[in-house]
């Protein structure tokens, strides 16, 4: 052979070989190293496609082997013995010759009544079958399987049956045997084949189970590594191995093949000569023929499908108004910088998605952040002006929706769906608050669901991993039009979900032993940086993202594993990672448990809205605990009291607040990073914060039952609303909780209704008071307990009423690093007084494109400075809460200023020398046996 030929076939080989290995990647079923290999269930025809992708798996742990001395997975072939049905010829030669080439792997050989021994298989019970105790012999169990076959009309519907037999119980033996997944030898040809077979059929529905990667509807992920090449390829590929495959594959004999025009073909047959004919030279006809099958339906088989529900079904937008400090806040928010954006601050009043010019990144996400947020706080707020700004930049945008279903201004060479995941999530809201402007952007949102989905089966869909990880924000809207807003969509909103899952990233996976990072990620080796495989899960911002995946995708997928992953993720990440305010330290990556670095206000914002949606969906009182923690500390410290400035980092350690001259102690953030500004170092914070308390809003009540109200969020608030079982509700609480602990409802209903109150987990006791239509009652925490799960207690109430519902609290510290404490008393963390000097500046912007851009008149820099020492240490034993006389009946406004709160805790303590600056904010404390 010339060295031309040789490399030609080299060339071929590695072809093959690599679409085999990518498949196989995208797919997640290449383990770390670090992880216990993945045992894989390779089912074996003794074909042509099975026999090859036998010997690029071997290969490839050969190759692993030789590098590493360790296996990324494990292979069990299973050849299933179908003689009782179908004829076959003799397999034994194949299958010793199979096993003396590839001996490193488990092999097992069963037989297709075999079935019998899984009750999971068939439902016997209704076909008279059931093999009994004393009769599940061989001969006995093959006589049940004849009866069985012996009662179908045709050779179409005996083959049918057997296919469907042995799939079944090769799922089952998986299963049996602890395997990970089933990876089927199926190839482009073979899918086309069976797709068109199942249409034939009128099982359309069933297409995508049958030829999609992903989980089966019998419990297991199936796999088609060889989906991408054709039959002819592979049939090439196994004459030009080294030494060849062909001897390992078993022959059909002719009288298995049946002519186009025998009465006896089945259709399998029939669709195997079509597109074996095909292929040869009209090879796209076949792949497109794959590709369109994505388009079925995705309903299981038997039946429709049907997400799993909510813990608590939350309300659509603009149910709940706030009340008290919140609607004082939001009220802030609107007459700051948050509702003049639009007015003023280029990225969103000179954007590139209104015809203008400006915006900070290629991914085109600073109209879509603005509006997620802008639009829960104009319906909450119900605020003419905020809402004329949502409608003049919507209509602009579904004006100039593209005629292919983009959204945005991108030019298809330069499109990145995740820019389009907030947007679509603003859209959401605004269907749900605004039903009269419905029509027209469930329009524009089926149009881009259609884009979106073929993009993603071109695999298109992403220029950058942003989306890859953050795509969970995209399934609950998609979840939300499948069972809101269907149309004639559902089948492509279930294909989209199913691809936007199988090309993400798996934070799952992630979450597991080995694989997650606990460490400090400044001492991780070799380095975490932005270009290292694991860098968009310890991003900090996708971090807390990626906290409600799980619980998203259980919805969709029923994998109860999930459950427990994102407890895990939840929990390892604010443990580890978190600051004491309730946020992930990360400035912009992970950086452990620091009280020197920072945590992103993007960051804040997005925790608040993981743990609420979680709480949601799981029902765990921790996740509510948790986003109260985030939405009364993190967020609030990290804007001002008039909410026209905003940091973009906060450190748990900063008495100060100014620009940073020299080297920072931050991952890659700038001078400007605990500056308090309209933008400072970079811009997204300021697009994307308006969403933080507004959707803590919309998350403060939901639907816990058919006639149930519960308080999820605790806070002012009212809500007007009808019940799932027709109760109309209306109903508000009036409360300066989290600085007072007092919460008193009043209510009206047109019937009697059950209303659930939280009991936060650090609470020590509580009491309630209910009147209900003139009648009295008295619970206390010892004869009335909360749900373990959920935190929630319920009461049965009357038509009209009041509760008083109190709840006690005391101080408490929580372990940090270097012998230090945070010092917490209900929901809220408390802080040194420090005194407080502003020095206001010009605003300096940084990251727009704009060269001038327009600055508000109130806008300003401020440089925060200490007046008294910060370097403290305290005695935790000489704790003592104190409060104004007025705490549980008002609150000044704004309630975030100095020394504006009513509550305060003292101590004593004393200065520790030496303890320095460093880097623009306070070094790492001391460690105690150090101080002085």
């Amino acid at each position: 052979m010339t060295s031309k030929l040789i490399r030609g076939r080299d060339c071929f080989l590695r072809y093959v070989e690599t679409k085999v290995t990518k498949r196989l990647e995208s797919n997640k079923l290449r383990a770390s190293f670090k992880e216990a290999p993945k045992l894989l269930l390779l089912p074996l025809s003794l074909g042509v496609s099975s026999t090859a992708l036998l010997h690029i798996l071997d290969q490839q742990l050969n190759h692993q082997k030789a590098r590493t001395g360790r296996f990324s997975f494990q292979i069990h072939v299973v050849f299933v013995d179908q003689s009782i049905a179908l004829q076959q010829v003799d397999f034994e030669p194949s299958w010793r010759l199979l096993k003396e080439r590839f001996p490193s792997h488990t092999y097992s050989k069963i037989s297709l009544e075999d079935l019998f021994d899984y009750d999971s298989v068939l439902e016997f019970d209704n076909l008279s079958l059931r093999a009994t105790a004393t009769d599940d012999a061989l001969p006995a169990k093959r006589n049940r399987l004849e009866q069985l076959l012996a009662g179908l009309p045709s050779a179409t519907s005996r083959a049918d049956m057997v296919a469907i037999l042995r799939s079944q119980l090769i799922s089952a033996f998986a299963q049996a045997n602890n395997c990970e997944s089933i990876v089927y030898g199926d190839c482009t040809t073979r899918l086309a084949e069976r797709t068109l077979s199942e249409t034939a059929k009128g099982r359309g529905g069933a297409i995508p189970w049958l030829t999609a990667d992903g989980q089966s509807p019998h419990g297991i992920k199936i796999v088609y590594p060889m989906r991408d090449l054709l039959r002819k390829e592979i049939t090439a590929y196994t004459k030009m191995t080294e030494p060849p495959l062909t001897s390992l594959i078993a022959k059909n004999s002719s009288s298995n093949v049946a002519s186009a025009s025998s009465k006896n073909a089945t259709i399998e047959e029939l669709m195997g000569q079509y597109f074996g004919s095909v292929e040869q030279h009209y090879p796209s006809i076949v792949a497109n023929v794959v590709r369109t099958s994505m388009l079925a339906s995705l309903a299981p088989l038997g039946g429709s499908f049907s997400l799993n529900p909510y813990k608590f079904e939350p309300f659509p937008l603009g149910s709940i108004k706030p009340l008290g400090w919140l609607n004082d806040q939001m009220s802030l928010m609107s007459i700051g910088l948050a509702g003049h954006e639009h007015d003023l601050f280029p990225i969103v009043s000179d954007s590139v998605w209104l015809g203008g010019h400006t915006e900070y990144s290629p991914l085109n996400e600073g109209i879509p952040y603005w509006l997620n947020g802008l639009v829960p706080l104009a319906y909450g707020l119900d605020d003419g002006r905020l809402k004329g700004q949502t409608w003049q930049v919507v209509d602009y945008i579904l004006t100039h929706q593209q005629p292919d279903g983009w959204l945005g201004p991108e030019a298809p060479p330069d499109r990145d769906i995740w820019g389009r995941f907030p947007l679509c999530l603003a859209l959401k809201q605004l269907v749900e608050a605004d039903h009269d402007q419905s029509p027209k952007i469930l329009s524009a949102l089926y149009k881009f669901v259609d884009l979106m989905h073929t993009m993603l089966v071109g695999n298109i869909g992403y220029k950058q991993f942003w989306g890859k990880v953050r795509y969970p924000d995209m399934l609950i809207v998609l979840q939300w039009l499948y069972e809101k807003h269907p149309g004639k969509s559902a089948d492509t909103l279930l294909a989209t979900m199913t691809l936007l899952n199988q090309q993400g990233l798996s934070w799952a996976q992630y979450y597991t032993q080995g694989k997650y990072v606990f460490d400090d990620l400044d001492m991780v080796q070799p380095p975490i940086v932005d270009q290292s495989p694991l860098f968009p899960f310890v991003h900090a911002v996708n971090a807390v993202q990626g906290m409600k995946s799980g619980a998203v995708l259980y919805r969709f997928n029923n994998d109860a594993s999930l459950l427990q992953s994102t407890r895990n993720g939840v929990n390892w990440t604010l443990t580890h990672h978190g600051d004491p305010a309730g946020s992930v330290v990360g400035d912009e990556r992970e950086s452990g448990l620091r009280p020197n670095r920072g945590s992103e206000l993007c960051t804040a914002v997005e925790t608040m809205y993981s743990l609420s949606y979680l709480y949601h969906a799981m029902g765990d009182r921790e996740f509510a605990d948790r986003c109260e923690r985030a939405a009364f500390n993190a967020l609030p410290v990290s804007i001002t009291d008039d909410h026209w400035a905003h940091q973009y980092l906060v450190v748990p350690n900063q008495p100060f607040s100014s620009l940073i001259n020299g080297p920072n102690s931050f991952y890659n953030t700038g001078d400007q990073s605990i500056l308090y500004g309209m933008a400072p170092n970079y811009p997204c914070c300021t697009v994307n914060m308006p969403q933080g308390l507004p959707k803590f809003l919309s998350a403060s009540f939901a639907h816990s039952g058919p006639n149930d109200l519960a308080h999820t969020l605790l806070s002012p608030a009212r809500i007007i609303t009808t019940l799932y079982s027709g109760t109309h509700v209306d109903l508000s609480c009036k409360t300066t909780y989290p600085f007072g602990n007092t919460l008193t409802y009043t209510f009206t209903a047109s019937a009697p209704f059950r209303l659930h109150l939280r009991v936060p987990a650090w609470a020590t006791s509580y009491n309630i008071l209910s009147i209900s239509n003139g009648i009295s009652k008295t619970y206390t925490s010892k004869s009335l307990t909360p749900d373990p799960h959920t935190g929630l207690l319920y009461l049965d109430l009357l038509n009209t009423g009041t509760v008083t519902y109190k709840i006690t609290a005391d101080i408490r510290t929580e372990d940090r690093g270097n012998d230090t404490i945070s010092i917490y008393r209900g929901a809220l963390l408390y802080a040194l007084d420090v005194g407080f000097a502003d020095t206001v500046s010009p605003v300096a912007v940084s990251g727009v494109k704009d060269p001038n851009p327009k600055i508000p008149n109130a806008a300003h820099d401020h440089d925060i400075r200490a007046t008294k020492p910060w370097n403290i240490a305290i005695d935790p034993s000489t704790l003592r809460f104190h409060s104004s006389p007025s705490v549980e009946e008002s609150l000044k406004n704004p309630i975030w200023a100095y020394e504006a709160p009513p509550t305060w805790i003292t101590a004593q303590g004393c200065e520790i020398e030496g303890w320095m600056v460093e880097k623009g904010v306070p070094a790492i404390p001391p460690l105690k046996g150090e101080r002085k």
